[in-house]
């Protein structure tokens, strides 16, 4: 029990680290050494947790994205809705999309004080790295292919091009917010943008998304 705690904690340090390090200086900027002496651990850690750079890389960004948890839970509300094969009303089908864009929005945009995790997702977003391809392959595109697949429930016979586009809107507005912050709140006349106001953005999305489909509203987003 107590060997499994440390291997747990020292992968959360050489994950912290890295974060910390890839958002300053970028992914080819930062050396495992670096890494390993930010975390102090000893530099075959990242061989032993993750194989490699790349792959420290892409677990980064899942640790900042809590992808490993939103993953989880969105892949579990999807395939308990996918099982109810004789009870997919419209109402329910909405209901699913609330909740996907909830847990989609739940960590990005509610405040967070460690700010490497924005600063590590713009940098890869405006500076891609040598390691974009697989991080689109391991992180982004299982969670952009669940959302395709909602839309293909409603509309089957939707173009490829629609249904990416209606896929896109969640992950944009999440970038806007991330990147815009500053301007809004300017905008505004706010200091900071607090949970309520982005309790508003998220049933707002969802409003949009539902309403895209041509579904009814859940009485929740009324």
């Amino acid at each position: 029990m107590g060997a499994s705690a440390d291997k747990e904690q020292t992968r959360y340090e050489l994950l912290e680290a890295a974060g910390q390090l890839f958002a300053e200086h970028g992914y080819d900027g930062t050396s495992t050494r670096a890494i390993a002496e930010k975390a102090q651990v000893n530099l075959g850690g990242i061989h032993y947790h993750f194989g490699g750079k790349e792959q420290l890389y892409v677990e980064t960004f899942r640790h900042a994205c809590r992808d490993e948890q939103d993953s989880s839970e969105q892949e579990g509300l999807l395939a308990d809705f996918l099982a109810k094969t004789t009870t997919r009303r419209p109402v329910d089908i909405a209901k699913l999309i609330h909740k996907m864009v909830s847990v989609d929005f739940r960590d990005f945009l509610e405040p967070n004080d460690e700010d490497w995790r924005v600063r590590l997702l713009m940098r890869e977003l405006y500076q891609p790295s040598s390691a974009m391809s697989e991080l689109i392959q391991q992180v982004f595109k299982p969670k952009h292919t669940r959302w395709m697949q909602v839309y293909r429930i409603v509309k089957p016979e939707a173009s490829e091009e629609t249904i990416h586009q209606w896929a896109f809107l969640v992950g944009s507005t999440i970038v806007f917010y991330l990147s815009s912050t500053p301007w809004v709140c300017q905008l505004l006349g706010r200091e900071s943008l607090d949970a309520p106001f982005f309790d508003n953005v998220t049933a707002m999305i969802s409003r949009c998304l539902i309403q895209l489909l041509d579904l009814p509203l859940p009485k929740e987003l009324r």
